[in-house]
């Protein structure tokens, strides 16, 4: 059974402004993406995504769970909450799983329910690894350009990460 990778809006949103959504596959994993999130994007359909393209490989849209009582104490957005009741009824069944947040309020929340959590800075470092990605700074700078806040002890941490 394959891991799952369940993804927020945020990282769908950025990478889809550099045309990099396939970054969201590196690994093995299976990439999920709650209904709720999908709405929250404005992708009603997979193809309305900005940045999709049919050549990408599958990507999972996963009905919305109930969100348990605990995570709504986190009083997170809609999407982020129902990526961390997804996240935890996989891992109710047993399988793998990690979640990719940007906010740091639902990074933390997702840390405090046990949940292995990255973000889209660190797909670009996996993509390095994996040789998707050349350099991680050009597309760091261009996510910057877009949208993406990162202070500059983050940006420093990321490069050294991706030894850069």
């Amino acid at each position: 059974m394959p891991s799952k990778r369940i993804v927020n809006a945020s990282p769908l949103i950025l990478l889809g402004k550099i045309d990099r959504l396939d970054l969201l596959f590196v690994g093995d994993r299976e990439v999920v993406v709650p209904a709720t999130v999908l709405d929250e994007v404005g992708g009603l359909r997979l193809g309305d995504l900005p940045g999709w393209d049919q050549s990408l490989p599958p990507l999972r849209v996963e009905t919305d769970v109930p969100v348990p009582p605990h995570v709504w104490r986190y009083a997170l957005d809609p999407g982020e909450s129902m990526v961390l009741a997804l996240a935890l009824s996989y891992t109710a069944a047993g399988e793998d799983v990690e979640v990719v947040l940007d906010e740091r309020k639902g990074r933390r929340s997702a840390r405090a329910l046990g949940l292995t959590v990255i973000g889209t800075a660190r797909l670009l470092i996996l993509g390095k690894q994996g040789g998707q990605v050349h350099e991680v700074k050009p597309l760091l700078d261009e996510l910057e350009r877009k949208g993406m806040y990162l202070g500059s002890q983050l940006r420093r941490q990321i490069l050294e990460a991706a030894d850069e």
